[in-house]
């Protein structure tokens, strides 16, 4: 699998020539006056469920989701939920250490990219593996690495409870279908200790021997 990182040229020399680059924050992309409309989204890390129908007993329990609001006995089946059509739980995630790429590479997605937030250049990823391992073994001692995946987008209203993804962690979901386009992956470190004592911000890593992880893919 090869992964693709839109950004600025400056940037990419950065990573290319002296083996540095910056992995964000979960939280601080939600601030819409911060970013472009490509970049900024206030529900991004935020996983909203919707509907569903009724659920009984050891089914309320076993719900990844569901299961995190109500409890009963595993043989209550006579104890049900109805969550119709539109019932809605929603659960944010804790800020973490997030770097985000692209499944694909798209000459039309480029042009937006630039257009909006002026990345003119994409490197390619071809070793995403030993790349998040390269990080993860940097800032190990306050992080743990939980691995990457595409995200999720949640369509309007939310997504159905009883998708195959109402499990996933909610700092992979992002809200609104009109950033499907992006074909996100994302890697996501979870800063170590106390929740309430972490306030974090983003970090620059330094990783040896980059290319035998990424390659300058596209200039415009």
């Amino acid at each position: 699998m090869k992964l693709y990182k839109y950004l600025k040229n400056e940037h990419m020399k950065l990573l290319l020539e002296k083996g540095t680059l910056r992995i964000g924050t979960l939280h601080d992309y939600n601030n819409e006056n911060k970013y472009g409309a490509m970049v900024s989204d206030a529900t991004d890390g935020v996983k909203t469920l919707r509907g569903g129908g009724v659920f009984f007993g050891k089914e309320i329990n076993n719900h990844p989701v569901i299961s995190q609001f109500f409890k009963v006995a595993d043989d209550a089946n006579n104890v049900a939920i109805n969550f119709g059509s539109s019932g809605r739980l929603t659960v944010p995630s804790r800020n973490m250490f997030i770097f985000s790429t692209a499944s694909k590479y798209s000459t039309e997605l480029h042009e937006k990219w630039h257009q909006s937030e002026g990345y003119d250049s994409c490197y390619e990823i071809f070793d995403p593996d030993g790349f998040f391992k390269a990080i993860s073994d940097v800032i190990w001692k306050s992080c743990l690495y939980l691995g990457y995946a595409p995200v999720i987008y949640t369509p309007k209203g939310g997504l159905n409870m009883r998708s195959r993804v109402a499990n996933a962690h909610p700092a992979l979901f992002k809200g609104g279908e009109d950033f499907g386009e992006q074909c996100e992956v994302r890697a996501v470190w979870l800063p170590k200790g106390p929740v309430t004592k972490i306030d974090i911000d983003h970090r620059i890593v330094p990783i040896d021997n980059v290319e035998k992880y990424v390659r300058k893919h596209k200039i415009l």
